[in-house]
């Protein structure tokens, strides 16, 4: 398709924000930065009976995991819950880079692999859902074309499945799943000639079931394109907020972009909102009162109601990346750049420290009743992680 690539590199430039800022921003030690600072324009003005704590965190509990993978692999685990902490992982010998799921159980303190890739094949967005593990097996092929397959694992049972398989081209990626602790969503796309369809996807894991939310498309229209294109979805308690791309004309030759996020509900009879409009997002999240989002340096936290501004977080260097977002009650939890984890009281703006400083810090992951990161130090190469868990505390 002529344009598939134009498309493509919609979907690349998020990329770049998502990790480029880190590696090529973010190599100074923020330690030698000035601190940050929170504004707050106009002071927030938050009603007691509209927000609630609900939810709190415990303070970090620290597990530090020696083995000789770890020498050459990062480690950045994806589930965990009071037994047991899991992983993807890649090793390289020779040419060949081989993918594995690796499990810490707590109380042994070993590493064990759990599942092996396919040869040619690679893990990717590897997340759990109730004691059962999910993730994306990506392989290319001859013709440019990669094949995906979503595949789960039954820890109790140590039974694999086919949740569901597809192939994409022109540059495009595989899916990438996410989860809120209840669901596995996705974006599944379809090209049909010079038509882009972007569909946002549910899987309920205890019917097994696969749900479709919502669709958008994007048509090559002569030299241009025109429609919508999904780019990024985070699931929430009442539905799937989506990145995307809006493509249309203005006149004869003239033409626009716009960026939103936008809520679909699980239920399809209820109506779609556009939450934010505008360039730059990185991360965003929600929950029944507030909607949060992040751009380079910035995070910005709104009333889910009104929309009306409460928050706004900037750091000291405005290119950092802010990320990872977790809503626990009135606590915002994010991953400062890729060296610290944070949290942001919504009620008053304080910022508290949750890990030390250090040069690999994983993002924030869910679990069953915990949320949890690793830290490695890129300095020291002596196969070592340290990973946290913080239990999710209901008032």
């Amino acid at each position: 398709m002529k344009n598939a690539y134009r498309i493509a590199a919609i979907c690349m430039l998020i990329m770049v924000v998502l990790a480029g800022y880190n590696f090529i921003s973010d190599m100074r030690d923020p330690r030698t930065l000035s601190p940050e600072r929170v504004v707050i324009e106009p002071p927030p003005q938050v009603e007691s009976d509209a927000i609630s704590q609900k939810l709190s965190l415990s303070n970090p509990i620290k597990r530090v995991i020696k083995d000789n993978r770890f020498l050459s692999s990062t480690v950045e685990p994806s589930y965990l819950n009071e037994d047991m902490t899991v992983f993807a992982y890649e090793l390289i010998e020779g040419t060949t880079a081989s993918s594995y799921i690796g499990m810490i159980k707590h109380h042994e303190n070993i590493v064990k692999t759990i599942y092996t890739a396919p040869e040619h094949r690679s893990i990717s967005t590897l997340v759990g859902v109730k004691d059962e593990l999910y993730w994306v097996e990506r392989e290319p092929l001859p013709d440019g074309e990669i094949h995906w397959e979503i595949k789960s694992l039954q820890l109790a049972a140590n039974k694999v499945l086919l949740v569901e398989s597809g192939s994409v081209s022109g540059g495009y990626e595989p899916p990438s799943l996410s989860t809120d602790g209840e669901r596995i969503t996705w974006i599944k796309r379809n090209i049909h000639r010079h038509e882009t369809v972007s569909s946002v996807i549910v899987y309920e894991p205890l019917l097994r079931e696969i749900k479709w939310i919502a669709e958008v498309s994007l048509k090559e229209i002569a030299a241009d394109e025109e429609g919508r294109h999904m780019i990024m979805q985070r699931p929430v308690s009442d539905g799937i907020l989506v990145l995307e791309s809006v493509h249309q004309r203005t006149g004869d030759s003239g033409k626009d972009t716009i960026y939103q996020v936008v809520h679909y509900p699980y239920d399809r009879t209820k109506t779609t909102r556009v939450l934010h409009e505008g360039a730059g997002v990185i991360d965003f999240t929600a929950d029944d009162n507030w909607f949060v989002w992040s751009e380079p340096g910035r995070i910005y936290a709104v009333d889910r109601k009104t929309l009306a501004i409460k928050q706004r977080y900037e750091a000291d260097d405005s290119r950092l990346t802010l990320d990872s977002l977790f809503l626990c009650g009135d606590q915002l939890y994010f991953r400062y750049s890729v060296y610290q984890i944070r949290a942001m009281n919504l009620l008053n703006g304080t910022i508290q420290a949750h890990s030390p400083h250090r040069s690999i810090t994983s993002k924030l992951f869910q679990g069953e009743g915990y949320l949890g990161f690793s830290i490695m130090d890129a300095t020291q190469s002596v196969g070592e992680a340290a990973i946290y868990m913080m239990k999710i505390i209901e008032h």
